[in-house]
């Protein structure tokens, strides 16, 4: 794992750490720390076990204890509701199905601009706002958890990531970073639950990220080129600063006394130096070059090119397709707005059919069907004495004389 400097000890581990790496060691709570505060670009070689089903599976009533406080004059409408609970079934299982039922149900929604609580936020954010992000979640839950004697804890990580195709690794930002809670159940350990993800989809805001729906991201299919090029450019950019982490930052001294004694060379650490920059350097451009040009947005065939021009020039007129609507639909509601227009319309869209799925005859060859679609989508359409031009106010056809307006 390659870790960004960030000041800080902690050191984040896909699973249950198994063993500390140099200059790390293992703390209470199965969590990784650093010696010292890991300011630079660092790489870690970790182990760790990702089926730990089972962790802390036989626990003394001691040990849970501490996850069973509460304050004493907090969370008072919360302690009621999860005593009722357990009231109705004490089953914990029963309990935590309930407690997530209860934000699916309820008009809770995930945003990353919560009002700001003051006084017993939890009550507040259970009964009053129900606006928060994972934080807010996993607090709540916990306290809920605990009023109903079921032991529970916050838990603080990262979940996604961006998979990079071309070096097959996964990129883990901070706009990544969540909060869950593990509750322990008898026989069963530490279980992880996430209450964030019981919140219904249709309550989510908008660009809040995978985190918060649980992968359910919208498709990039539809995308235009802009997006699709500006990922392809972040992807490449990715690609070279991971090689260059990789084999100039993160080149330690170890990893240089090896390589020179591989190459017969003397520990010459300026030359060493600048010899990884311009190699390295280079290997990072290709690198990005590469991952650019795999992942660049697709050339359309130029009939499609030529329509989507074609529709550029009616949106500038409010006219646009909906969604699902084909192009001769389109040219027909063209025709019923602009009645001027309805011909043309029509020789526009029949042209593209034509070209896009009619097949070629030996005595209409596709260049030709193509320079006619060029000619219907390029020849300038007017709005002469018509109303209505946004395509919405369907009012009458207006008498009054006004010059023509070529559609550019």
């Amino acid at each position: 794992m390659l870790l960004q400097g960030s000041g800080q000890r902690g050191i984040p581990t896909l699973g249950l750490p198994i063993a500390a790496p140099p200059g790390t060691r293992l703390v209470s709570g199965y969590t990784l720390r650093a010696d010292r505060p890991v300011n630079t670009v660092h790489s870690f070689l970790l182990r760790a076990a990702l089926g730990h089903s089972h962790l802390g599976a036989q626990l003394p009533t001691a040990r849970l204890m501490p996850d069973l406080n509460l304050p004493a004059n907090d969370a008072l409408q919360a302690r009621a509701l999860a005593k009722r609970w357990a009231t109705q079934d004490p089953h914990p299982s029963a309990i935590i199905a309930r407690a997530l039922r209860y934000f699916h149900d309820q008009p809770f929604y995930y945003t990353l601009n919560p009002p700001r609580l003051q006084g017993d936020i939890t009550d507040r954010f259970l009964f009053d706002t129900r606006q928060g992000f994972c934080e807010d979640y996993a607090s709540a839950f916990a306290v809920l958890m605990r009023a109903a004697g079921i032991p529970a804890r916050i838990v603080v990580g990262y979940m996604g990531g961006s998979w990079n195709s071309t070096l097959h690794y996964f990129t883990v930002r901070d706009a990544d970073a969540h909060a869950w809670v593990e509750v322990w159940l008898q026989g069963q350990g530490w279980v992880r639950v996430d209450p964030t993800a019981a919140v219904a989809a249709s309550r989510i805001e908008a660009g809040a990220g995978a985190t918060a729906n649980g992968g359910l991201g919208l498709s990039t299919a539809n995308q235009g080129w802009f997006p699709q090029w500006t990922r392809a450019l972040r992807s490449g950019w990715d690609t070279a600063g991971y090689l260059w982490d990789t084999w100039v930052v993160a080149f330690g001294p170890a990893e240089q006394r090896a390589l020179l004694h591989r190459l017969g060379l003397k520990a010459d650490w300026g030359a060493l130096a600048r010899y990884l920059a311009i190699s390295f350097g280079l290997l990072a451009a290709m690198g990005f070059v590469w991952t650019y040009w795999r992942q660049r947005p697709p050339v359309l065939p130029l009939d499609q090119r030529l329509y989507r021009r074609y529709l550029r020039r009616l949106k500038r007129h409010g006219l646009r397709p909906l969604p699902g609507e084909g192009a001769l639909d389109f040219a027909l509601r063209i025709g019923r707005h602009w009645p001027a227009h309805a011909q043309a319309a029509l020789e526009v869209a029949r042209r593209y059919h034509e070209v896009r799925y009619a097949p070629v005859g030996p005595g209409d060859s596709l260049a030709k069907r193509l320079a006619k679609l060029r000619k219907a989508t390029t020849a300038p359409l007017t709005t002469s004495g018509t109303s209505g031009t946004s395509g919405t106010s369907g009012k009458a056809p207006n008498t009054t004389q006004k010059p023509d307006t070529a559609i550019r």
